[in-house]
């Protein structure tokens, strides 16, 4: 499966773990984003909600907005466990191309980390295979996951240019039932020492909402997508207190973020209403009428 930031060119590797289509991907570079677009191996594509994630562990778990059977993997058992030597198969998406690409990589090297999880380190050059690229077995099970770059570099793991997947024998006993309790820890963007953090000029968006044409419910969670060009997407979220009443406060990727925009989330829709911050920047937006 292939996952990307919405109406971003990045992509990387997921996979279906259940029947209901719940995804095992990596968590680096999410930040508060909650929802991704997907592509299915026939094809198919649509969006998924993120449920959790950790970067501590380096992985997270979605739930897809799409009415499809879904082919799931399963997870390997104890008895499979990866030893160094063991040749798996290797799905990745070429970041060149976008295609479905498999190989066969060789463990070389197997770390302990905290929380019980093991990773592995697979003879794949850096640079050649998508990131969150899934390893499977000669049973076809599910035995572990690439991690991204930014992620090794983050938690000083290993040395540069070796590539290394978590194993997930472990993941069903430990790492699934926090993801799926809602579990998040999700840090922000990190780009290799480029200090970035949004605007500090704080914008407050008031307005009507409504959800399906009636007033959106208290505990509604709407969630704001702020998209400047050349900058990472800034995501907020706010609960409705007040039926059919939204008041978010949305700080933009920079002080001068004139021609920025701002898009409005919930359950995996996409409400047709959008704002375009000008300069200066105004301190409130008023009127708005926000459906889904």
């Amino acid at each position: 499966m292939r996952l990307s930031n919405l109406g971003k060119q990045d992509f990387w590797a997921g996979v279906v773990i259940s029947e209901r289509g719940e995804i095992l991907t990596t968590s680096e570079g999410l930040w508060n984003a909650p929802v991704l677009d997907v592509q299915l191996p026939d094809g198919t594509q649509g969006q998924a909600c993120l449920i959790g994630g950790d970067d501590r562990i380096g992985l997270a778990l979605l739930e897809p907005a799409i009415e499809a059977p879904f082919n799931h993997g399963y997870l390997s058992s104890s008895s499979d466990r990866v030893a160094i030597g063991d040749d798996l198969s290797l799905f990745q998406y070429s970041q060149f191309t976008g295609r479905l690409d498999e190989r066969t990589v060789q463990v070389h090297d197997y770390t302990p980390a905290n929380g019980g999880h093991g990773y592995m380190r697979v003879d794949v050059a850096e640079g050649t295979a998508g990131e969150g690229a899934v390893l499977m077995n000669e049973h076809d099970e599910l035995q572990g996951i690439r991690m991204p770059t930014l992620w090794l570099l983050r938690h000083q793991f290993g040395n540069p240019g070796e590539s290394w997947a978590i194993d997930t024998t472990d993941v069903a006993n430990t790492a699934l039932p926090l993801l799926r309790s809602g579990r998040m820890h999700i840090e922000p963007p990190w780009s290799g020492g480029i200090d970035w953090s949004p605007s500090y000029v704080p914008i407050i968006l008031i307005g009507e909402i409504t959800v399906d044409g009636a007033p959106a419910p208290v505990g509604s969670i709407v969630h704001a997508r702020v998209i400047e060009e050349g900058l990472p997407d800034y995501w907020t979220s706010d609960a409705i207190y007040e039926p059919g009443v939204l008041i978010t406060d949305v700080r933009p990727p920079s002080n001068s973020s004139v021609g920025a925009t701002v898009e409005f989330w919930m359950d995996c829709r996409r409400s047709p209403t959008t704002v375009t911050l000008e300069g200066p920047l105004p301190n409130i937006v008023r009127d708005l009428d926000i459906a889904f």
